[in-house]
């Protein structure tokens, strides 16, 4: 009887085992598949952390980052803590002797059963005792062919005993994690190169088109010859064309009491009929309008709506109005 109760016992730990082993295989495929479709550290930190307490019963949990410098902490994720607590923690230095850093430098778990006994070991803590939602807490490295890039901590509402098979789902978890956030990081450092050199490839473009519009201008100046007129037609047109706008000059009067019209451009035909009713309309003098300042100051004069048309002293009334009923949004 004792041998059949012993076999009995056997058979029930074997069976129990086979079941935890294959939840911790469910637990760990539901967590690949998650990570699957991670492309930021904040995807994978926030699958960590669903995934992560789910497995193992915890009630808040923070995913934390080592940055470039090789000193810094920074969290990407993080649940279950009051807002002022993360503020104060979104940075942090990796030499601050805490359960997350700890774990991070020596590239091994870092288990707190009872937060009662954390502060003879970590005096650094001390202080967020009292904001701390939590009376246990787990912490293990992400690691990356033995180098930590960040650290999983999870916490826990009661203070617990942290078994073996706790210990090795967690460092499971981590070791998935961690392939994610190299991933992550190399697509996020992708990105960003590829941003730049697009960003480059703008810039390079505008500034091929500025020069081509400046040797454009040259050369017209130059077939214009003596035909002051013809220049500053030039001018307008080729304004307009790079803008695909309206392009107006006007030109101080010989006694300096008027800004006249000396040429006007747009691409579309009627909306240059209908600048030219606007431009056209009464002449204006040299302290009057939108050019007034910029003729006193020798500064240019950039407007986007017409409030900010309203705020200048030497605009009449309804100037504004008039250009928007053409169709007119901003002015340059």
């Amino acid at each position: 009887a004792l041998e059949r109760a012993r076999l009995l016992e056997a058979e029930r730990g074997a069976r129990a085992e086979a079941e935890r082993a294959t939840e911790r295989t469910r637990l760990l495929q539901a967590v690949t598949a998650a990570l699957s479709e991670a492309l930021t550290p904040g995807d994978v930190a926030a699958v960590l952390l669903e995934q992560g307490m789910a497995a193992v019963g915890a009630n808040a949990g923070t995913v934390g980052v080592l940055l470039e410098d090789g000193r810094t902490v920074r969290l990407v994720g993080a649940v279950g803590y009051p807002a002022a607590m993360l503020a104060d923690w979104e940075r942090f230095p990796l030499d601050r002797d805490i359960p997350m850093t700890r774990a991070l430098r020596e590239r091994r778990p870092v288990l707190v059963e009872d937060l009662r006994s954390l502060y003879a070991d970590y005096p650094a803590a001390r202080p967020e005792r009292e904001r701390f939602p939590g009376n246990a807490l787990a912490c293990a490295p992400l690691l990356i062919e033995g180098r930590a890039v960040g650290v999983l901590s999870l916490g826990f509402a009661a203070p617990r005993a942290f078994s073996d098979d706790v210990v090795a789902l967690l460092l499971a978890i981590s070791r998935q994690g961690a392939q994610a956030m190299e991933r992550a990081r190399l697509f996020e450092a992708e990105r960003a190169a590829r941003d730049q050199a697009e960003a480059a490839e703008t810039l390079a473009r505008r500034e091929a088109g500025r020069i081509a519009a400046l040797a454009d201008l040259s050369r017209a100046f130059t077939e214009a010859g003596t035909d002051y007129a013809a220049a500053v037609e030039t001018v307008a047109r080729i304004t307009a064309e790079l803008t695909g706008d309206g392009a107006l000059v006007r030109l101080v009067s010989d006694d300096g009491r008027w800004a006249d019209v000396a040429a006007l451009h747009h691409p579309d035909p009627a909306q240059r009929t209908a600048l030219a009713g606007v431009a056209f309309a009464e002449r204006q003098p040299v302290g009057e309008g939108f050019s007034a300042g910029v003729v006193a100051s020798g500064q240019p004069l950039v407007l986007n709506d017409g409030a900010a048309a309203g705020e200048l002293p030497h605009v009449p009334q309804g100037a504004w109005d008039r250009l928007a009923a053409i169709g007119v949004r901003g002015l340059l």
